[in-house]
């Protein structure tokens, strides 16, 4: 293979199979011979080499074509060719590439569209979902039995990265840039044969591969990013860690001097206290956004604008009376380090608390811990004990100083875009077992956006540019609905339509175990139980333990020993948990009981009939190999993730095949819409104000309900809600 390398600069390069073109005094003549070049290949293979991964910091070093019909493949310099005049050119041809997405936004960021992209890894990934496959080009190749005859070292990306544009180019560089595009299009007529077997040309085709720019075009984008409105609540949230800190350690003063009588009181005061406070600190943050938004629109001189003023200046002596009560120091404290789990625990031990208790991802034994599985356990089962206030407030402040080292002042200096200001994500499309999206890479200074908590005070700091208004659509009880349409089961439609389907349902699990007591002791009291007992929203404490082990833990697996330890009796009753809510929806755990059995025979799931997209499982595939008997953990882990994947999957390929549709709406109508994220079932667009009358959001959202249709059974639908600002709301 030879190589036709196009360049204005003397480089490092001695070899005969490297043509170094000039283009200098000879521009017209090189573009023609390129342009004719792209234009010969039906598809034409592109690979660049960049010093960032990021496209706006990034430069283009060099670009890498092949046509697959000559022998050689052309390898431009960018840093000293200008190679704009080849959009015409690119933009008009299928372009593949090996990670297409980075190439679109070089591309993209560089002047030149790419609007007919085939990634060769996406289509792996797909194809191959949940396996433990690698999916780098040199493991691809291996993996189809391609033969790989050039020199080539993964260290020679190592050169690229945070080089300037005065590097010399050497033999290596050329060579690996080649490397890619030339087995892309042997790679790609492998892969159709197997998209065509295995029936997933829809999924593929129609759906993942438009997807590779739509998640470019949101990449680029990104949001505008109010810094200062999340580093003055990050700050507020200090102070309201300082505050719980202070708390925490006098509830253990006072312990410590024998004022147990008095504790929950204490607790109970110093509680509402922070609420107050909060409250009130979020009531000014409201009447101050009024104001400005009256003095904004000249609004000032009416009489609304006063009383707001004066109504705000009563809050906030409220709030500095409220303040100083807190901050008062009337009994000497203890000085605890609540984020040391041995201090934490040893404060729990010596005030005789039970410990909170998480599995060891180690040794898999349950041991004392402060993770937020432990603590969540704990407030769950021991929602009576005199100290359950305190815990409350101790997993308030973990919570807090989660979300300060996580979300703080930091978050802003390290993901704020130097050149844009802005924020931007990158998506990962094909990385996760189910299908969904992940987001975020840290070491390359993206957030994951799908991470940032839902509070308000978060979201509103996620906005557009001037001008433009954002739409938050999101999809109502998605896995409900989605469960519904897979299983066919209208019992669980009509559960899920009840005013309080988790109360009804607890009603009737609570009553089975009164009645089997009753059975087995005779005695009256369960005899009434089971035919009086009611739960309801006026009875929170059996409600919320019932809702965390209810409906959807069973449906996706849970175990008896579980339910038995939440609600605190045996696992025979447990057992009876189970059965009475699998009574209520029998075609949704025939549906999911299939899919696990399914599995263990097979060594995959199909998620729906619209995409075939699918899930191995690559444990079970080994054991089925070597003809041995699954291991137990294997098994029980397999059935688990079977139940719950079709679910999970085909919620991934609606939201993702939804992108696609409003994206090729959008350019039917040439309409300026631009997707800035999905997030979970949400999707958030952004569009010029004009179009909010003219009822693009509506139209966004009915477009999303109607792509739902297709994977649900003609007796139920898709519902969504739609909010509407200046920010991302949902």
């Amino acid at each position: 293979m030879k190589y036709i390398f196009i360049t204005n600069r003397q480089h490092n390069i001695n070899n005969p199979d490297i043509i170094i073109k000039k283009e200098e005094g000879f521009e017209l003549e090189a573009k023609l011979a390129i342009e004719a070049y792209i234009n010969k290949g039906k598809e034409i293979s592109l690979d660049f080499e960049t010093n960032s991964l990021d496209p706006y910091i990034g430069k283009l070093l060099l670009t890498a074509i092949y046509n697959n019909v000559d022998d050689f493949v052309i390898v431009i310099d960018n840093t000293s060719v200008d190679w704009s005049y080849l959009c015409m050119s690119l933009s008009n041809k299928k372009v593949l590439a090996h990670n297409a997405k980075f190439e679109y936004k070089f591309a993209r960021t560089n002047g030149i569209r790419l609007n007919n992209l085939y990634c060769t890894m996406i289509a792996e990934q797909k194809m191959f979902q949940g396996s433990d496959f690698r999916n780098n080009i040199i493991t691809v190749c291996e993996r189809r039995g391609i033969n790989i005859s050039e020199e080539w070292s993964k260290e020679t990306r190592n050169d690229f990265i945070d080089a300037d544009t005065n590097i010399i180019f050497t033999e290596e560089h050329i060579k690996y840039v080649a490397f890619d595009v030339l087995h892309l299009h042997e790679i790609k007529k492998i892969q159709e044969e197997l998209i065509k077997r295995l029936d997933m040309e829809y999924l593929i085709y129609h759906i993942q591969m438009p997807l590779v720019s739509i998640l470019g075009e949101i990449e680029i984008t990104g949001f505008v990013h109010n810094s200062k409105k999340w580093i003055d609540y990050s700050k507020a949230q200090a102070f309201k860690a300082r505050i719980i800190t202070r708390r925490l350690n006098k509830y253990v003063q006072i312990c410590i001097n024998n004022y147990l009588d008095f504790m929950p009181d204490y607790v109970k005061f110093q509680s509402n206290l922070i609420n107050n406070l909060e409250r009130l600190r979020t009531r000014l943050e409201k009447q101050d956004s009024k104001i400005k938004e009256l003095e904004e629109r000249g609004k000032t001189h009416l009489k609304s604008y006063e009383v707001l003023k004066e109504t705000r200046s009563n809050t906030l002596v409220k709030f500095m009376e409220l303040n100083a009560l807190s901050i008062e120091e009337t009994e000497p404290t203890a000085d605890i380090n609540w984020s040391s789990t041995n201090q934490v625990i040893a404060v729990l031990e010596e005030l005789k608390i039970p410990l909170p208790k998480a599995k060891d991802n180690t040794t898999k034994q349950m041991k004392p811990s402060i993770s937020k599985e432990a603590r969540i356990n704990w407030l769950v089962n021991y929602i009576k004990h005199p100290f359950y206030l305190f815990m409350r407030s101790f997993d308030r402040f973990r919570n807090i100083i989660h979300n300060i080292n996580t979300f703080g002042e930091s978050w802003v200096e390290k993901y704020t875009n130097p050149v844009t200001g802005k924020v931007h994500t990158i998506f990962k499309q094909a990385s996760t077992s189910t299908g969904r999206f992940s987001s975020g890479d840290k070491l390359a200074g993206f957030p994951n956006i799908q991470q940032i908590p839902a509070k308000p005070q978060y979201r509103e700091c996620f906005g557009t540019d001037e001008g433009r208004s954002i739409a938050t659509i999101d999809f109502d009880a998605c896995e409900t609905v989605m469960m519904v349409g897979l299983s066919g089961d209208l019992e669980l439609k009509k559960l899920t339509e009840l005013p309080d389907s988790h109360s009804y349902m607890g009603t009737k699990c609570w009553r089975a175990v009164y009645a089997n007591r009753y059975k087995e002791t005779r005695d009256i009291k369960w005899k009434e139980l089971s035919e009086t007992y009611e739960m309801s929203k006026n009875t929170p404490e059996a409600r919320k333990k019932f809702k965390n082990t209810g409906i959807f833990p069973v449906i996706y697996g849970v175990h008896n020993k579980k339910i038995a330890t939440s609600q605190g009796f045996t696992q025979q009753e447990g057992q009876i948990f189970i059965d009475t809510i699998a009574k209520e929806m029998p075609n949704i755990m025939k549906f999911v009981n299939d899919n696990a059995q399914f599995v263990l025979t097979h060594g995959y799931v199909i998620h729906n009939k619209r995409t075939n997209s699918r899930r191995w499982f690559p444990k079970v595939l080994e054991a089925s190999k070597n003809k041995k008997e699954l291991e137990f953990m294997d098994k029980i882990n397999a059935e688990s993730e079977a139940k719950n994947t079709c679910i999970q999957g085909s919620n991934a390929d609606l939201i993702q095949e939804c992108m696609v549709t409003i994206d090729r709406w959008a350019r039917l109508y040439k309409l300026d819409i631009r997707c800035l994220l999905q997030c979970h079932d949400e999707l958030a667009y952004d569009f010029p104000d004009s179009y909010i009358e003219l009822g693009i959001p509506q139209k966004i959202e009915k477009l999303m309900c109607r792509v739902a249709q297709n994977y649900l059974i003609p007796e139920i639908s898709m519902k969504a809600s739609t909010e509407i600002g200046k920010t991302w709301i949902k």
